[in-house]
């Protein structure tokens, strides 16, 4: 994918592709630079190539209305935005005319799903037709939460058109296993057995050398750039990455190349 020629190509270094960013206002916080022409100016400072984004008001009150905000915004930038359909499981009957709406209408390239904010459980049967269709289609689908690394695994087997991306994992500790971070090491190295199975870097807590070991637990080709921007600090999240005591190869690897298998191929 190339760069829109709108962006300033010198601040570009290298390619960055962001999985995990949202679009729009969002009621908990207020957050400056959250509409489109804002975004794309924090982007091309920064050197964003593309970032992958979903609404705000999809994953809070009107999931439909959200889809369009996100599709809209898309097509005022195609060469910046790719776009995440949210499904809403809690009405099992409108979901297969979205999903439809979403990928035949809109143009959207990936599913986002938020358990917390829909207060539905990840494995609960209303997300089935969901997992179904991402299947048939090859869909990518970011969630917030996987519940536990059992219904991950089983999950990733049952489905493997599926790639599964485990947002905020770049939030993990990088220490060792303890009893209040069992479940989440579990799903991280659970990521390193599956093919189909990736983790975002999107956290508003990051630990110091946590990265490096998160890429000696899983591999690099695993791990994908995640900012949650414009909630969180798109150049801090970036930093981390570019200043991490890994390789040129294994960033390369993060900010963008294992993106773009999953989104384009």
């Amino acid at each position: 994918m190339c760069p829109s020629k709108k962006m300033n190509e010198s601040r570009l270094r290298r390619r960055v592709i962001d999985v995990h960013c949202h679009l729009g206002k969002y009621s908990p916080v207020y957050i400056p630079r959250s509409k489109p022409d804002d975004m794309i100016r924090v982007m091309d400072a920064i050197g964003i190539e593309a970032a992958c984004i979903s609404s705000f008001a999809a994953i809070g009150p009107d999931w439909e209305v959200g889809n369009s905000m996100v599709a809209e915004a898309v097509s005022q930038y195609p060469q910046r935005f790719i776009g995440y359909g949210v499904i809403n499981p809690n009405y099992p009957g409108h979901i297969h005319d979205e999903l439809d709406r979403c990928f035949d209408v809109l143009g959207l390239q990936a599913i986002k799903l938020h358990p917390v904010w829909h207060d539905y459980p990840i494995d609960g049967p209303n997300y089935t037709p969901v997992f179904e269709y991402a299947e048939s289609h090859r869909l990518t689908i970011l969630s917030h939460t996987w519940g536990n690394s059992d219904f991950l695994a089983g999950a990733a087997s049952s489905y493997p058109n599926i790639n599964f991306v485990v947002a905020h994992a770049g939030g993990w500790n990088g220490k060792a296993i303890s009893s209040s971070k069992l479940i989440e090491y579990k799903i991280l190295a659970t990521a390193k057995n599956y093919g189909n199975i990736y983790l975002d870097l999107a956290a508003s807590l990051v630990y110091f050398g946590a990265l490096e070991r998160l890429v000696k637990l899983v591999g690099a080709e695993k791990i994908l750039f995640g900012s949650d921007f414009p909630l969180h600090n798109l150049g801090y999240q970036l930093g981390r990455v570019l200043f991490a005591k890994i390789s040129r190869k294994e960033k390369n690897a993060i900010l963008w190349e294992n993106a773009q298998k999953l989104l384009w191929t």
